[in-house]
């Protein structure tokens, strides 16, 4: 965070605190300096931080990884390359509206050409440059993982199953392997290519739906 807002001091407040702990020794810090913002990780602040901020009126934000993250895993603690910033809730957050939500919902895109530029700019250099959340996996050539495409191809991507995403980011719970037998359903004929979280894949989180149960219908991505 200190790359994130050099011109800041930053204080962090550990993870857990009970709401006594948050009353007698956060509080007053918070309250005592006008300039003082509060930003959360996700969910691990306490329920009513947002609540509390509100009432006096001070700038809050909910923090994610941003979707270019790293090179290597982020629960390898390496530092993010890009962070996202919520006023609202988490972005993927199904129960209520955020930010990037109200973003995508009623900014005038085609309104800011230069934007559009910029973007486009941005997916060119990512695609060619073979960027992705994490970077992880070494690069390989498509067509001797996949084999020649002679059919349509449904990708799915897992998710660490513990994951707030999962949690928040519906009403039902899917497992990934849920999730490759929709699309083996939905999509018959297709050929179905499933792609394991990269955590999973390193082995810094649990699978909790085992891959090998859906061999006989997709093809399982090992790195």
């Amino acid at each position: 965070m200190y790359d994130w807002f050099p011109d800041k001091e930053i204080i962090f407040a550990p993870t857990g605190l009970w709401p006594i702990e948050f009353d007698i020794n956060w509080k007053w810090r918070i309250l005592s300096d006008r300039r003082a913002e509060v930003m959360a990780w996700q969910y691990k602040g306490l329920p009513q931080l947002k609540n509390f901020c509100a009432s006096n009126n001070i700038p809050f934000h909910y923090v994610e990884d941003g979707f270019i993250r790293s090179v290597s895993l982020g629960a390898l603690q390496i530092p993010p390359m890009s962070l996202a910033f919520d006023r609202q809730d988490m972005y993927f957050n199904a129960n209520g509206p955020t930010d990037l939500e109200a973003i995508l919902s009623t900014f005038d895109f085609d309104g800011n050409a230069d934007l559009m530029r910029r973007a486009q700019a941005l997916i060119e250099q990512l695609l060619s440059a073979g960027l992705s959340k994490y970077n992880s996996s070494a690069d390989a050539q498509i067509e001797e993982i996949y084999g020649p495409k002679t059919r349509k191809r449904i990708l799915v991507i897992g998710q660490v199953e513990r994951d707030a995403s999962i949690a928040y980011g519906s009403r039902e719970k899917h497992s990934n392997n849920d999730l490759v037998r929709l699309a083996y359903r939905e999509n018959p004929g297709a050929q179905i290519i499933y792609k394991p979280h990269p955590e999973v894949l390193q082995g810094t989180a649990e699978a909790m739906s085992d891959p090998n149960s859906v061999r006989g219908i997709c093809t399982v991505l090992e790195q």
